[in-house]
Parts: structure tokens; sequence; C-alpha cells
């Protein structure tokens, strides 16, 4: 026990030095750390810091392109599980965010480039160090209540976002948000914990929709928004119904009579589903089914590089990966090269086990960690492990590629002496059974476009999502800096050391970030392919042939 004690206050130590280098007044060595890629608009789709400060953008007529829509009728997508919420203050799943896109609406609407255009709001406006913003709000818009949608909703979303006592799930994703207040009926301001230029970047997230407060609650089964469907019907295991919402404000909306998301929690057979016609869309599809759905006339595949990726979770709060020996040994296990070829068929690009993608702007070019079996035992052996570990890994059909990549990960570290055995779990029940319950397991994450996102969530003692318990407190001080930092060669610093401490020792295994494939019927539009695979269900439509 003394010896775990002083192992994770030789982290911290290590954490510190780090934090006083990059804090010290000497000049800044340029040439230190690499920073390419800055194609990053180009490249990915995601954003770079915006320069936004007060522009009024131009209402959008429609989100459909030229085609002639063929309304009504039923749209239905393949999920691979149930929502755990209908309230977005709790949302976690990507299954969530379905139904959120197409009952609710958010401040702003975010293209794939990351561009910000007008929703809920008109027009938005920060002070001077960007630490308040104030938006004004559309007029005459209706929930699906018939009640009429005020700042009061707004600040009331927001506010119970930021309250500490409200659970949120998303505050993280949503910081730095402290407080909202009422100017009138139809303009929010919001308050900052600090400067942020990207903050319509952060309103415009999947998670930040608005919601009635009088529908609100983490057991909500009946949600009102301003979207251009209302919630019909939930059946657990099945899937959720909404119906159009006849009184929209938004011009063109909505394209079906009826939007239906259905579980098929086995991937062959929402495979079979989508050949057949039975669905219009599965938005995350495997490699090994590239081939045979490219070669159907009726169907579509697309695909974006990605900064999504699925880790290896190992609780540091549990042993044996409460000694950071342990995780290292694990790490050092991984061949990435393999792990992209084997498991993503070359659909993707290796990481060096953080989440910060090589097209982010603020990527560290860190070396990358080579496999290692060696060192691996040596590690194990100075842990009290000379005959090696047994462990058991979780995994689940719940997302592509969980299964391959816990595969992969058993045969890489046998040699080791690290013994995983594979535990496939029911796909329906993961996230609410296995996730952040195990000690061991895989998670699945669509990656963030913003680094203070990218970071926050999963790294800090604050962070919502920060799923392997692993807390240091340089980086508690270091994410916050680099977010108000105005220098931007310490900015860039401060995220470099970040990345630098969650590669070493955090309890996050991170071998790859996976291209974003999906596949659509061929007379379905208007499904946007962002990086973050984040999904907007709302804006698919059907073209008449």
């Amino acid at each position: 026990m003394k010896e775990e004690k002083a192992m994770k206050e030789k982290e911290t130590m290590k954490g510190e030095e780090i934090l006083k280098e990059v804090t010290s007044e000497k000049d800044q060595d340029q040439s230190r750390l690499s920073f390419g890629r800055r194609d990053f608009l180009k490249t990915a789709g995601v954003a770079t810091p915006l320069v936004l400060l007060g522009d009024l953008w131009r209402p959008r007529q429609s989100w459909a392109g030229s085609e002639e829509i063929q309304y009504g009728g039923t749209f239905k997508g393949s999920v691979a599980g149930s929502p755990l919420t209908f309230d977005p203050n709790y949302y976690e799943l990507y299954e969530e965010m379905v139904v959120g896109s197409l009952i609710f609406n958010r401040l702003v609407h975010l293209e794939p480039d990351m561009s910000v255009h007008p929703e809920l709001a008109v027009s938005w406006e920060p002070n001077d160090d960007a630490s308040v913003w104030t938006f004004k709000l559309r007029q005459d818009v209706k929930f699906h209540n018939g009640r009429e949608f005020t700042a009061a909703d707004v600040a009331a979303f927001f506010n119970r976002v930021a309250d500490p006592d409200s659970g949120s799930k998303i505050v993280s994703e949503l910081s730095p948000i402290a407080a909202a207040e009422v100017v009138d009926k139809y303009t929010v301001r919001m308050l900052l914990e600090g400067g942020y230029a990207d903050w319509p970047v952060v309103v415009g997230k999947p998670r930040a929709c608005i919601i009635a407060a009088e529908s609100a609650g983490k057991d909500t089964r009946a949600p009102i928004g301003t979207g251009p469907y209302k919630f019909k019907e939930f059946l657990p295991g099945e899937g959720v119904v909404v119906e159009a919402n006849k009184g929209t404000w938004e011009d063109g909306q909505p394209h079906f009579d009826e939007v239906r998301t259905i579980v098929y929690p086995d991937s062959a057979a929402a495979t079979s589903a989508l050949l057949a016609g039975d669905i219009d869309i599965r938005w995350e599809i495997e490699q090994e089914y590239i081939d045979i759905l490219s070669k159907d006339p009726d169907v579509m595949v697309n695909r974006a590089a990605g900064i999504g990726y699925q880790n290896l979770i190992m609780d540091t709060n549990v042993k044996p990966f409460d000694d950071p020996r342990v995780i290292e040994a694990i790490k050092y296990c991984v061949d990435r090269e393999a792990f992209v070829e084997g498991v993503l068929d070359g659909y993707g690009v290796v990481a060096n086990d953080h989440a910060v993608s090589p097209m982010n702007p603020f990527f560290a070019d860190i070396p990358l960690r080579q496999q290692d079996h060696k060192k691996a035992k040596e590690l194990l052996t100075e842990a009290g492990y000379p005959d090696g570990l047994d462990i058991d890994v979780h995994c689940s059909e719940i997302r592509a590629g969980m299964i391959p990549s816990a595969i992969t990960m058993k045969d890489q570290a046998a040699p080791a002496g690290i013994r995983f055995n594979v535990r496939v779990e029911p796909a329906d029940g993961y996230w609410k059974e296995i996730w952040r319950k195990k000690p061991c397991h895989y998670s699945n994450w669509g990656g963030r476009p913003l680094i203070h996102d990218t970071l926050n969530p999963y790294l800090t003692s604050t962070g919502k999502w920060n799923e392997s318990n692993w807390y240091n407190p340089t980086v508690d001080k270091m994410i916050p800096s680099a977010m108000s930092e105005t220098d931007l060669s310490k900015r860039r610093d401060y995220y470099s050391a970040t990345q630098a401490l969650c590669m070493h020792s955090s309890g996050l295994g991170i071998p790859y970030f996976r291209d974003y494939i999906m596949a659509h019927r061929s007379n379905i539009r208007g499904f946007p392919l962002f990086a973050t695979k984040w999904l907007f269900f709302n804006r698919p439509y059907r073209v008449k042939t």
C-alpha cells in the first residue's frame, strides 16, 4: 500500500514539474513540439478556434438540398440500444441524441465544418473578453404543448446544467457555463467562468437541447420541445416513435409523418434490414459490411475521416489498475498499426493513448509508444506480478469494433503474461450494467470538435465522463489555464503536457482514431456526415424517384 501511494505521489510530482515548465517565464522554444496537420477544416470538418464575435448570421430557409422532397411516410433508422433518459440534461448515449435531434432545437445549428447558423437564436454577441454572451431569440416559436418559447426556457435549461445539485451529466460538455439570466422576453445572457470565443459552437452541440421545464426530469417519459417532431411512444428494447409537429416554425419541416428508431443489437441483422429496405439508415457500420453494401445500387455508403475512438477503460481505483505500472505495462503491449489494420481494415489512424486526434490543431506530436513486451514484463514484476495477470475485459456489439478490439488486445498482451478473458455482454444493457461499473471494459466516443471538450470531461476531477477515475492535480490546473490563456504558444504547451500525462499514466488505452462510416438507402438525402459522429435525425429527407 505504501509503495502504491509513493507511485501515485511520484506521478503527481512529475505533473507538477511539467506544469512548472509550461508556466515558466523563460522564452518558449517553438521547435520542441510539433503542431502539424493544420489544414484542419479541409481534412476533418471539425473546428479550429472560431472568430465569430458579434457576427449576425443570415437565417436558413431550409436544411434540404435542391432535390424534390417526397414528404410524408415513415423514416426508420437503426440504433444499437435504447435511450436511458429523454431529458438532454442527462444525455450520455448516441441513442439519446438521436431522439433529441428530432424533438428539440438548439440555440444554433452546426454544419460538419463547425460553421454556426441561427436556430432558436437569431444573433449572438460577446462582451470584450468573451466571458458573457448575449443571444437574441426567435419569436413566435411554440413548444409541442402550445406554450410560447421564451428566454426563460433557455435560462432554465442552462441554469439547471450549471446547478451542481441537478446531477447534470453534460455540465463538463457545456462548460464553462456558470449561469444564465433573462434580459427580456426574447433575450438571454450567459455568464461563463472565463472567456471562451468558441461558445456559439458549444450551444449548438447535440446535447444542448432546449426542453420545456414542465417536462424535464431524468425519468421523464413525455419530453416536450420545439422541434419538428413530437414524442409519441417508447418501447424499451424496441425503439422510439415520434410524429410530425405540424405547427413547427421551421420552413420545409417536418419531412416525414413519423420517424422510428429501431433497436438492432445485432449488426448483421441491421445490415440485412438496410439491404431489404426495412430501415432507411444505419448511422455506423462495421468495415466487414462495406463491400456488400457498396455493391447494392439502392444503398449509399459514406465515409469521413473521424476523430472517434474506442478506449480500453482501466479503473484506477481498483486493483490491479491502482498501480500505474500495471497500466503502463498494458499500454506497452499494444501494436497500434496492427490495431488499425486488423480492427479497422485501415479505416483510421493510430492513437497514442490520449483523445486528441492528429487532425486537431492542438495535437502534440509526442513519440508514438512502441510495442515492447520486455518492458511490459519488467513493469509487471516491479508491481508485484512476476507471473503475469488474469483480467476480465468486457465488451459488446453495442458499438462497431468493440469486440475485435478486445480480441486484438487479448492477443497482443499474451506474450507479456497478461491474460485477458474477453467477456461479450448483451448490447441493450451494456451502458447501464457494464459501463463504468466493471474494472476493465471498452467504451466508445465520437470525439469532440474543440480541444477543451476533448480533454475536460474525461480527464479532470470534475469531468462527468472520467471513466478510469484517473485524477491528476496538474491536469486539473492546466486544462482551465489553457482555455483562458491568450498566448497561443503557452496554450499549446498546456494541452501538450496534458496529452503527455494522459498517455503516460491515465487508465485509458486508446490505440486508434476510427473513420466514421455510415450507410443509407439511395433515396435518402440530407444526413450530415460529422467527423464527431454527431447524429441529427431531423435533417434527412426522402427524394422523389
